[in-house]
């Protein structure tokens, strides 16, 4: 079957189409043939030096040099497709069923086919599109985790940093959908995008001052960005809650620090993990998405052979909703 591979490292042109082995699924697992995938910040921030700077990130020149990671691999960690073979033991899906989900080991969607264990996939909703549904697995279980770990609930004030991304938009609409009042932080192009998914305030960053926004939050979700841990504390209310999602630097030292300097101070600084919340909700999600509450933008959609066009696009313009790719493929 066809798949894209990295071939090695370096520019997101290493990403090349090839044949490889076709999948064969085991005990208590199905075999997808992939519709789309979608691009998350596993893909894109590997490139993200090498595209805006011209050389590799430290942490990609060590894995070069030892010959560890990614070499090798068919990337993709969303799909949504067809059941096409069920594995022995495998009961929820037979095949011809649309569903979505996580393909075995967290990658591998980017090709013809993938397996996938079935606690990991959930059915499509009819009125929902393959590209819809492939942006959610990973975005929308993160997002989900965000706002369940600050405790949303109905009657609720909750602030978004950086609510037009790929996590961010979604983690507005399910706040949203958890009963809250939500004031969306993004930049210029993306404020009127925010209020069409239901923010009822917007912050623009590049106009105002995000330490202005208020101080009367009862949650935080700050993602793939940067805001200041006292910044955040200042727009708490007492017992309020913070959750750091993702970032670089000094939001990653703040995610971790958080517990320890919320100690004493009335308010809960914490973050979300992915590794520790892969799949759960896929079930919520699927709800939400048939009932509308929830649905991803699509900013993009490319082909998987011009997943290297696509990941330059997402850096260079910053991701605003989510990049889908379709499963084809060059002659």
């Amino acid at each position: 079957m066809k798949a894209i591979v990295y071939t090695k490292f370096g520019e997101p042109e290493v990403l090349q189409e090839q044949e490889v082995a076709r999948p064969v699924p085991g005990d208590g697992q199905v075999l997808v043939e992939v519709r789309a995938s979608s691009l998350n910040v596993t893909e894109t921030k590997q490139f993200a030096q090498q595209i805006e700077q011209g050389t590799l990130s430290p942490v990609m020149k060590a894995m070069g040099k030892f010959a560890l990671g990614i070499v090798g691999e068919v990337p993709g960690n969303d799909v949504a497709g067809v059941v096409v073979e069920v594995g022995a033991g495998a009961t929820r899906f037979k095949k011809g069923d649309e569903v979505f989900g996580f393909p075995v080991r967290d990658r591998g969607a980017w090709a013809e086919y993938v397996c996938a264990d079935e606690g990991m996939l959930e059915l499509k909703p009819a009125g929902a599109s393959f590209e819809e549904a492939a942006c959610l697995p990973v975005a929308g279980s993160v997002a989900l985790a965000a706002v369940r770990k600050a405790g949303v609930r109905a009657g609720q004030s909750v602030l978004v940093h950086g609510a037009s991304g790929g996590v961010g938009h979604l983690a507005l609409q399910i706040a949203k959908a958890h009963g809250a009042s939500v004031t969306a932080v993004c930049g210029t192009r993306n404020v009127e995008l925010a209020y069409e998914l239901g923010a009822d305030r917007v912050v623009d960053y590049r106009k105002d001052d995000v330490a202005q926004a208020g101080d009367g939050y009862d949650a935080v979700i700050a993602v793939n960005g940067y805001c200041p841990l006292p910044t955040i504390k200042g727009l708490l209310v007492d017992g309020g809650t913070s959750v750091f999602v993702g970032g670089e630097g000094r939001a990653i030292v703040d995610g971790l620090l958080g517990p320890i300097l919320s100690i004493g101070s009335g308010r809960r600084l914490t973050s979300v993990v992915y590794a520790s919340i892969r799949g759960q909700g896929l079930d919520w999600l699927a709800r939400t998405l048939d009932g509308g509450q929830v649905r991803p933008v699509l900013d993009g959609v490319f082909p998987l052979g011009e997943a290297p066009q696509a990941i330059r696009k997402v850096v260079a313009e910053h991701a605003r909703g989510k990049t889908a790719l379709v499963a084809a493929f060059g002659a």
